[in-house]
């Protein structure tokens, strides 16, 4: 780790501390056998560009941005990653320095896993559900338009969409996510799913309505997901 983005500075206020606005999701990497499934659904049916790498890997494009999704080779058919963006290295130091104080452990990226990733460096930690969150401020950008299908999407400062994750401790999740990234609360929404009540929770990075929901059974304690989210 680059242990200069975690100088101390004692004069910041807790406004200039919050990292509320100045953070959004910026990348998911999935894990699949299935990778040409997987070019086929993000290009053909979602509209992206969906490229072949020669390492066998599925890279997405839907912006300005160099990656979006990745899809690489293995067994887990699961989120293997999310890269969350953070506006300057002033707003990743206050993250970084928040895990540090927490004792988790944060490893910077190898120069490989950067340009497939397809940003300047990261750094990685395991959240919650054993997701790898990914942590960087240089996404590779390209100026030309992406080869898309459809004609655009919603992305911007915002990120580039949301997820929904399952839990049995939703406060434990919450407690993390608004500790680490200062996520805010938007609105619950209540449903009944093959009989099992249902809670989702919408929180938000930024101005975007939501970029993390989740998803917990008020009544029975269990998570009936799989996978490390309920949907991307």
């Amino acid at each position: 780790m680059d242990m200069t983005l975690l100088k101390d500075d004692t004069e910041k206020t807790a406004a200039q501390e919050s990292v509320f606005n100045r953070v959004r999701m910026g990348y998911a990497v999935i894990e699949s056998r299935q990778t040409d499934a997987w070019r086929q659904l993000l290009g053909e049916a979602l509209g992206m560009q969906a490229d072949n790498l020669s390492d066998g890997s599925v890279a997405a494009r839907m912006d300005d941005h160099e990656r979006r999704l990745l899809v690489v080779p293995g067994p887990s058919e699961d989120l293997q990653a999310l890269g969350m963006e953070l506006a300057d290295e002033q707003a990743l130091s206050i993250v970084l320095k928040r895990l540090q104080r927490r004792g988790i452990e944060v490893r910077e990226s190898t120069p490989e896993a950067a340009r497939q990733r397809g940003v300047a460096r990261f750094w990685h930690f395991t959240g919650p559900k054993a997701l790898q969150i990914e942590l960087y401020c240089e996404p590779r950008l390209i100026g030309t338009r992406p080869r898309m299908a459809t004609g655009s999407f919603v992305t911007g400062d915002k990120g580039f969409g949301h997820v929904a994750m399952s839990t049995r401790r939703p406060d434990r999740m919450k407690q993390f996510w608004c500790e680490i990234f200062d996520l805010r609360h938007t609105d619950d929404v209540h449903y009944t799913i093959s009989g099992v009540p249902m809670l989702f929770e919408f929180m938000r990075l930024n101005q975007r309505h939501h970029s993390i929901a989740f998803v917990s059974t008020p009544k029975i304690r269990l998570d009936p997901i799989r996978t490390r989210i309920q949907h991307l």
